[in-house]
């Protein structure tokens, strides 16, 4: 190679370092992406779409490399970072929160039929049904595959659902060509993060991608763990307010009731509670008299008995 030629790859190589260290100086916060079956029309879609909120950045490893070491001093987390970048990637540079962010990313994928050797990230499953795919060589496809089917108004049905490949497995040709063929899309591609560098601190890629879902029941457990403790300790919240007022009322009104005391709110249950009492008392003395029983002197009533004549008493003091 001449030196002409090294001199201006050189040159260009210094300007690539320039621009990223101007990039890392410029933004908090740059996440290294995989760009996996990523094309150029899906990265511009994505330019649009956080246009001002993010930079796309394709460089070289060893550059970024380069660019890291010069612009941060030798600490754990940089050099934590810098062992992400392998393979092919993007950088996404930004002033945003990284994990919104990466939220963003994760709401863009998109679904693409497989290609062969892609991995199946769940279980591939051939529904049964119509297929919409003429009688033809397609017929020997499927069967290849294991795929019971059947011709029903010129059109190939598949007879009862099919697993054609597993999770974790590798996807064939043959699965690869049928599913196409059905229009059936189980692999998502997008920018999918290694980890972050935000302000010098590395965030790994396990932190990096939160789970709406579990976060969200955390969230509603944390909150009624909160609620209940509150309202044990008896603490004054506006949230817990309603909820210890409701339960001191139903508190007086147990000892009310306890105690026969003729409020209002109380008068109803009282005399209902009487009531029940003297039938219990009536019931008893009946039976007694039927069975030609008497109380003796110095005999005292059964508790049974003794009950009814409290709630009585306590009707009429």
């Amino acid at each position: 190679m001449s030196t002409l030629k090294l001199s201006a790859k050189r040159k260009r190589k210094e300007k690539q370092l320039y621009e990223l260290k101007n990039l890392l100086l410029d933004y908090p916060t740059v996440i290294v992406a995989r760009l996996h079956r990523v094309d150029a029309n899906y990265l511009h879609n994505l330019r649009n779409k956080f246009r001002g909120a993010i930079l796309f950045k394709v460089a070289k490893n060893t550059l970024f490399r380069k660019a890291l070491e010069e612009v941060y001093d030798k600490n754990i987390d940089v050099e934590n970072f810098k062992s992400i970048l392998t393979g092919e990637n993007v950088l996404i540079f930004t002033k945003e929160n990284p994990f919104k962010i990466c939220l963003g990313l994760y709401g863009s994928r998109v679904a693409v039929t497989p290609s062969p050797g892609d991995v199946a990230p769940e279980d591939v499953v051939v529904p049964e049904g119509d297929t919409g795919i003429p009688p033809g060589p397609a017929i020997s496809d499927f069967s290849q595959l294991g795929i019971e089917t059947r011709i029903v108004k010129g059109t190939i049905n598949v007879v009862r659902s099919k697993v054609i490949a597993r999770k974790g497995e590798k996807i064939s040709s043959e699965v690869a060509s049928i599913l196409s063929k059905l229009g059936i899309k189980p692999i998502t591609i997008w920018l999918d993060p290694k980890g972050a560098l935000t302000d010098g601190i590395f965030i790994p890629e396990d932190l990096l991608k939160i789970n709406v879902d579990e976060y969200r029941e955390k969230l509603k457990d944390a909150v009624v763990s909160a609620l209940n403790f509150a309202v044990n300790i008896q603490y004054p919240a506006v949230e817990v307010l309603p909820t210890l007022i409701l339960k001191a009322y139903n508190a007086a009104l147990s000892l009310v009731s306890s105690i026969a005391l003729p409020i209002p709110e109380m008068i109803v249950s009282s005399i209902v509670k009487a009531v029940l009492a003297a039938n219990v008392l009536y019931s008893t003395v009946e039976g007694r008299m039927k069975g030609g029983e008497t109380l003796k002197e110095g005999e005292e009533p059964s508790e049974e008995e003794e009950g009814g004549l409290e709630g009585l008493a306590a009707l009429f003091g």
